[in-house]
């Protein structure tokens, strides 16, 4: 939809309204390259939260303004959940058997590490290599720097986010419309074909 958008001529710019604390990563790196690669101005507004998934996808918008001293913005970081219901299961009656291939000794090893309690390889090949694209994609889109409390997964509310690099400000949307509007380009000026009369033949 944001590239359709680009592409058409009677759209002047963008404007993307956040209220998300986030969810699934997949996708979110291309969906920051989209936003990264629009050639039309582009504004993000941040009502109650903007957090984790959701700043990955637009951290790369031209301004980010939030409209509330409330609005919470950050949580720059990966997570993954896993759940280990054998004890639910057991106590309903039920008993799980999983059995492997003897050619699949690799398969799901990182969870069955996790759940076993032991995490590291799970963490490492799993998790960090996503974090690690996160920091960079937003280190790039608005300057921070390696040492930032930002990149570690922190939320602000406004007044904390702005001096963190987070967001450019606090706009109300009308306001953050305007501002858009103030990025459009300047329309090119009609063209007028130039006739020279002296060159026009005129028979009384």
């Amino acid at each position: 939809a944001l590239r359709s958008a680009d592409a058409n001529p009677a759209i002047s710019g963008h404007l993307i309204r956040v209220d998300s604390a986030g969810g699934e990563v997949f996708g979110c790196h291309e969906a920051f390259e989209t936003v990264r690669d629009l050639s039309k101005p582009c504004i993000a507004v941040v009502d109650s939260i903007c957090a984790s998934a959701a700043y990955w996808l637009v951290c790369a918008a031209d301004r980010i303004y939030a409209t509330s001293i409330f609005s919470e913005t950050g949580s720059i970081g990966v997570m993954g959940v896993l759940v280990d219901d054998e004890e639910r299961m057991l106590k309903n009656g039920y008993r799980r058997v999983v059995c492997y291939s003897t050619l699949s000794d690799l398969k799901n090893k990182p969870e069955r590490d996790a759940i076993a309690g032991h995490p590291d390889e799970f963490v490492r090949r799993m998790i960090d290599p996503v974090a690690e694209q996160f920091i960079a994609d937003v280190k790039a889109a608005r300057g921070l720097s390696d040492d930032s409390e930002a990149l570690r997964g922190r939320l602000y509310f406004a007044a904390d986010a702005f001096p963190a690099q987070l967001i450019d400000g606090q706009e109300s949307l009308e306001e953050a419309v305007d501002i858009l509007i103030g990025m459009f380009p300047e329309p090119e000026p009609a063209s007028v074909d130039m006739i020279d009369i002296n060159q026009i033949n005129i028979n009384i």
